[in-house]
């Protein structure tokens, strides 16, 4: 007998989150399971997306409009970055409920998809995918400190952050779900957690389609789009140019300690603009959005060095991209990087936010010759479908047999 999977998500297509989500439906779907997808902003035409109803959409449009305005005037140290506070009802706990699946499998549940009180009554078995730290923090998505680990000791009691804390502790008593970390910093930052640190929890890797993102010839990428020769440093993250989160400003100081630079160019993608110009002394290529995977697959392929430079990150999906298609990546040891770069031959990580030790590191990796077939091969074995999606169904069955008293 199937079991029935329902993956929940504020969308299907928005944000790296939610591609990474419908990444593994797609997976699931194709491995046999049968996934669905339940969403308040659906962009996708796939019939297997469900979209919430026109009155949970309306609430979670009104639950933004006052969240906003009510972090809008805390001085929490997070303040200005994403934040959720999930104060109002959406509904949207009531229609996982009504579609009862065998297992609820949560990913990105920001933009007030859901209240903290409507996640604490879901009675179902439940995954919780923890693409950023909301999950055990308090409206942050990507915590500037520590204070989630002790409920924000020693922070003002208006302090929003510290009313979700105490929010979360008070309806999520008889809520457990079983966190399901992309990265081995994720997870331990959750175990430290005094919300998340009795629950268990897995360590399983995002997964995508690794007969798109693909090594394709050198050459025949950069013609396509236009690329010059040379050594091309590539980066890329969705609004990146302006995420402070996501180290633009970093890298363009680590470019500007190059020693290699003759011939060394950078080009961009996620940022609002197309532009061709110079930044940092060097030719750069500014492609703006882009979000066709094909495209993609160009990019990554007619790159030499991907760059990471974040302040925080979990498991970057354009990182775990890059090396499908055979490029290395460099950047800073944070968050889940080092689950990707976990070896010399896939690329270097260095000490957080050193851009002269960044840009000693692009210099070394310029100069060496990179082994394109190991370094997919590895990614393969790491973030193929097969193994991803195995581990989970390893998992859904685990809660499934629980929640029947098998074996107890």
């Amino acid at each position: 007998m199937k079991r029935a999977i329902l993956h929940v998500c504020h969308s299907d297509r928005v944000g790296g989150a939610a591609i990474a989500a419908r990444r593994l439906v797609e997976a699931q779907r194709k491995l046999g399971l049968d996934a669905h997808m339940l969403v308040i902003d659906k962009r996708g035409g796939e019939g297997w997306i469900n979209e919430a109803a026109a009155d949970t959409k309306a609430k979670a449009r009104a639950a933004r409009f006052v969240a906003k305005r009510l972090l809008r005037r805390d001085n929490s140290p997070a303040a200005g970055t994403m934040r959720t506070a999930a104060v109002l009802p959406t509904g949207l706990g009531r229609e996982i409920a009504g579609i009862a699946p065998d297992v609820v499998h949560l990913h990105w549940l920001g933009s007030e998809a859901i209240s903290v009180r409507e996640l604490g009554k879901l009675a179902l078995p439940t995954v919780w995918t923890c693409h950023d730290q909301w999950a055990f923090c308090g409206t942050e998505h990507y915590a500037p400190d520590e204070g989630y680990r002790h409920g924000y000791k020693g922070r003002d009691r208006f302090d929003a952050d510290v009313g979700a804390w105490k929010r979360k502790k008070r309806h999520w008593r008889g809520f457990a779900p079983t966190l399901a970390c992309p990265s081995r910093w994720m997870a331990d930052c959750a175990a430290r957690s005094d919300i998340a640190g009795q629950w268990p929890s897995v360590v399983i890797p995002n997964t995508l389609d690794t007969s798109v993102f693909s090594p394709i010839d050198r050459d025949q990428a950069r013609k396509s789009l236009g690329l010059p020769e040379g050594k091309l440093v590539l980066f890329g993250a969705d609004a990146g140019d302006r995420d402070r989160r996501k180290g633009y400003d970093l890298l363009l100081d680590s470019l500007a300690k190059l020693r290699t630079r003759d011939q060394v160019a950078l080009v961009t993608f996620g940022g609002a603009a197309k532009s061709v110009g110079e930044v940092a002394g060097l030719p750069c290529h500014a492609l703006g959005k882009v979000s066709d995977p094909a495209m993609l697959t160009r990019l990554y392929s007619a790159a030499d060095l991907f760059v990471v430079p974040s302040r925080a990150d979990n498991l970057p999906n354009t990182m775990v991209e890059a090396q499908c298609c055979g490029t290395r990546s460099v950047g800073f040891d944070v968050g889940g990087l080092g689950d990707i770069v976990s070896a010399p031959h896939l690329g270097e990580l260095v000490p957080a936010f050193d851009t002269g030790k960044l840009a000693a590191a692009i210099d070394r990796q310029l100069a060496a010759e990179p082994d394109r077939e190991r370094i997919r091969t590895d990614a393969l074995a790491h973030f193929g479908n097969e193994p991803v999606v195995d581990a989970f169904s390893r998992l859904y069955d685990a809660l499934i047999a629980k929640e029947q008293g098998v074996g107890c």
